[in-house]
């Protein structure tokens, strides 16, 4: 789950500071065309992966 917000901040074109299990410093550039960056869907069949689907993810 931690890659996953690492991109979301990436993709928001602010500068980053991460220092968790990768660290980051710095901007993320060009920044993708959708504001936000893109999609990012996951599939699952369990409830408990559907839930954090629903929480985290666009689809």
């Amino acid at each position: 789950m931690e890659s996953f917000r690492l991109w979301q901040v990436l993709w928001s074109g602010e500068s980053v500071s991460w220092d968790r299990r990768w660290q980051v410093e710095g901007q993320l550039a060009p920044t993708p065309y959708r504001p936000g960056g893109p999609r990012i869907w996951l599939g699952t069949g369990v409830p408990t992966g559907i839930e954090r689907a629903a929480r985290t993810f666009d689809g």
